[in-house]
């Protein structure tokens, strides 16, 4: 049975977190799970720590061969040249030494005083991969799982590809609340000591059920980014300093998006709109709007079901009655309802705004957030139509 040590941080805004250690198991269950013993674990940071072996005699980097092989020089030199035993057993011991005190090699890379440590990252999501490019920079390679905004998540099946990022991971990041289910087994099946997981919707408070869309809301990032600012810098504390000044430029970088959707509300507070699923749906409370959709509708279309006669016949009310002042429509989940009411909102002249699950190509997140802001004020106030973000 492993060993489960807890200990409790708090993120950079204040917010409570859980890291749990286990050894010799380095993955944790997911939230609402059990561990392998059947116990209950609501991790929301997990890591898992454990020692990478290697030959004493291993030197630590290639640009280290020379200095190596002057060390064996100087212990063949005297074997040969000195008759004395004890002389010949000093070189050796003076260069295994030197060898066997090298920086460890870890499953990041290589950890040196004289070359930086790169962190290997993994999102479920590109645009959490976007932000954990942004606050580590060059000491970061990162790979975002899903990142073609034609592709439903709710759908989407992991790759071989997925699996080999995975397994070479020191921090994953994923939204967790079932939205990335398909995470959990990765990680399961490749596990790796030392590897850190953040699960945005456990960290956050949010419990399985509630609305997996967490993006949309102004708050989850900066309280995001704080967190995986913190884990990079576990790993690599020597750029402790450059992760820092990376996460308050990031936190700067979402203050004119912030700032517009507290005009919004100011201006169109209470405004009705209809929608395809809940995706938009923490950006539509920030700003005030009330959705008129049924929540019943939203949640069919959203798990791929056919939503009932009735639910169906109301959305189509609201749109033929031009009852919504905006339909904002889900480009990642098209099928023929979906198409047939977006006839209907065009036919009636009803703006419509594409919504996203992933980011856009040649998006930044800060840009992504502010270009569907933007594509809501337009159809709110000019009734202009942008059905995709470019």
């Amino acid at each position: 049975m492993p060993v489960t040590t807890t200990r409790i941080g708090r993120g950079r805004t204040g917010a409570a977190f859980r890291v749990c250690e286990e050894l010799p198991e380095p993955l944790l269950a997911p939230s609402g799970g059990t561990r392998g013993d059947g116990s209950p674990q609501t991790p929301a940071i997990h890591e898992a720590r454990g020692q990478t072996t290697r030959r004493a005699w291993a030197p630590r980097r290639l640009t280290d061969l020379g200095a190596a092989l002057a060390g064996l020089g100087t212990l063949l030199a005297a074997t040969v040249a000195v008759a004395s035993p004890w002389t010949a057993w000093t070189a050796w011991t003076a260069w295994t030494t030197r060898t066997t005190h090298a920086a460890p090699l870890t499953p990041y890379g290589v950890a040196t005083g004289r070359a930086p440590r790169v962190v290997r990252a993994v999102a479920a999501e590109n645009f959490y991969a976007d932000v954990v490019r942004q606050l580590g920079g060059s000491h970061v390679t990162v790979v975002g799982i899903i990142s073609n905004p034609s592709t439903d998540p709710h759908t989407y099946e992991s790759s071989t590809a997925d699996a080999e990022a995975v397994s070479a991971a020191g921090l994953v990041v994923r939204n967790g609340l079932g939205y990335d289910a398909f995470m959990q087994k990765l990680e399961a099946a490749s596990p790796r000591a030392g590897r850190t997981t953040i699960d945005v919707g456990a960290a956050l408070g949010y419990k399985t059920g509630d609305n997996p869309h967490l993006w949309y809301d102004p708050a989850t990032m900066p309280r995001v980014a704080a967190l995986v600012g913190a884990q990079l810098a576990r790993l690599d504390p020597a750029d402790k300093a450059t992760f820092a000044a990376n996460l308050r430029r990031f936190d700067a970088s979402l203050t004119p998006w912030i700032r517009h959707v507290a005009a919004l509300r100011a201006r169109y507070r209470g405004a009705p709109v209809a929608v395809t699923e809940p995706v938009f749906g923490y950006a539509a409370r920030a700003i005030g709007l009330t959705v008129a959709t049924p929540l019943s509708f939203q949640l069919a279309v959203q798990e791929g079901n056919d939503p009932s006669p009735q639910d169906v016949q109301a959305e189509k009310n609201l749109l033929s009655g031009n009852r919504v002042k905006v339909f904002l429509y889900n480009q990642q989940a098209v099928e023929p309802l979906t198409v047939q009411l977006l006839a209907l909102a065009r036919a009636r002249r009803i703006p419509i705004v594409g919504v996203y699950e992933s980011m856009p190509p040649a998006k930044t997140y800060q840009t992504w957030m502010e270009a569907e802001i933007g594509a809501l004020d337009r159809a709110l106030g000019r009734g202009i139509s942008t059905e995709k973000i470019a």
